[in-house]
């Protein structure tokens, strides 16, 4: 684990313990809404596997200051099926006051390179649909619209063509989202398709012939 030039770490947190970990909630519980959410229990079942040596396809990523390692400038959660040679984004955030440094792109760009060395092929991930954003407001759909324009711009595009319903583990009613896919590797919008429904199950559901935009 090294710095970059900026003095910036980015690395694995596998335990409750880490100084990192309280910091790593506050910026998650203040970049996704409650409906979105995983609990604090599932990321506390994810350590406790971690210590017996079980989740080892699931990855918490934090990146902090060199000099400050419980101070959280962005966080990423993700896992990598090696059967499917896919990889399965759940949540990318960086802090509202960090934004617009590219600390963003550059804890994709990670993710991504990590993938890369798993032979990962593909990487999926859920996006808000900004039509549905815009019933909370406004505000929330131009949001919406600038993250999945910030994604295509590092290389990834919406999964046309198919529903998606994301579920977590509290009480929250399916929320109807986007698919991005992020292909490493030339594949078909119909290739992408398959494995996101080998992953996804009845989650997503095909309604006309998948495209990439």
């Amino acid at each position: 684990m090294t710095a970059d030039r900026e003095g910036v770490v980015i690395r694995e947190i596998v335990t409750a313990s880490d100084t990192a970990w309280e910091g790593w909630k506050e910026v998650y519980l203040a970049s996704f809404p409650e409906q979105e959410r995983m609990s604090e229990a599932f990321f506390l079942r994810f350590f406790a596997r971690k210590e017996i040596g079980e989740a080892t396809q699931s990855h918490m990523l934090v990146m902090t200051p060199e000099a400050a390692a419980g101070q959280v400038l962005g966080l990423g959660f993700y896992e990598v099926s090696p059967v499917l040679a896919t990889g399965f984004l759940w949540y990318l955030a960086t802090p509202p006051v960090h934004r617009g440094r590219g600390l963003g792109a550059r804890l994709y760009a990670e993710l991504v390179g990590r993938l890369r060395a798993e032979k990962a092929r593909l990487l999926l991930f859920e996006v808000e649909i900004p039509e549905v954003a815009a019933q909370e407001s406004a505000e929330a759909a131009e949001f919406a619209r600038r993250r999945i324009e910030w994604y295509r711009r590092l290389g990834a595009q919406v999964l046309c063509g198919v529903e998606y319903f994301q579920t977590v583990d509290g009480p929250a009613a399916p929320v109807p989202m986007h698919v991005m896919a992020h292909r490493f590797e030339p594949m078909t919008a119909e290739e992408v398709y398959e494995l996101a429904a080998q992953f996804f199950g009845t989650a997503i559901q095909q309604r006309q012939s998948p495209t990439l935009k």
